[in-house]
C-alpha cells in the first residue's frame, strides 16, 4: 500500500509539472491574483505558529518563545525577513546557551 501511495503521489507531480510546461502559467480572476500572490508570504509564519503551538512543553519552551516574540518585535519594526530571521536564530541560540 505504502509503494502504490508513493508511486501514485509521483505520478500526479510529474502530471502536474508536465501541464504547467504544455499549458503555461494559469491565468487568474483579477479577483484572486492579488491573494494568491501573498500566498508564499504567508506559509512561513504558518509553519512557524504550528510549531510554537505544539511547543508547551520541554526544556526550551521558553527559549522558543522568547526568540518568537523577539522575531515578530524584528518583524514589525524593520520589515526585513533577513532580520527577522537572523535575531530570531540568534536570540534561540544565546537563550539556549544561556539555559533558558
Amino acid at each position: 500500500m505504502t509503494a502504490f501511495v508513493i508511486v501514485a503521489s509521483g505520478l500526479l507531480t510529474l502530471a502536474l509539472r508536465a501541464g504547467f510546461l504544455v499549458g503555461g502559467r494559469p491565468r487568474w480572476e483579477s479577483r484572486a491574483a492579488p491573494y494568491l500572490q501573498q500566498m508564499p508570504a504567508s506559509v512561513l509564519p504558518a509553519l512557524a505558529l504550528s510549531v510554537m503551538l505544539g511547543a508547551t512543553a520541554g526544556p526550551d519552551v521558553w527559549a522558543r518563545w522568547g526568540a518568537a516574540v523577539l522575531s515578530v518585535a524584528v518583524a514589525w519594526r524593520s520589515r526585513s525577513l533577513l532580520a527577522t530571521m537572523a535575531v530570531g536564530m540568534l536570540s534561540l541560540w544565546c537563550l539556549h546557551a544561556l539555559g533558558v
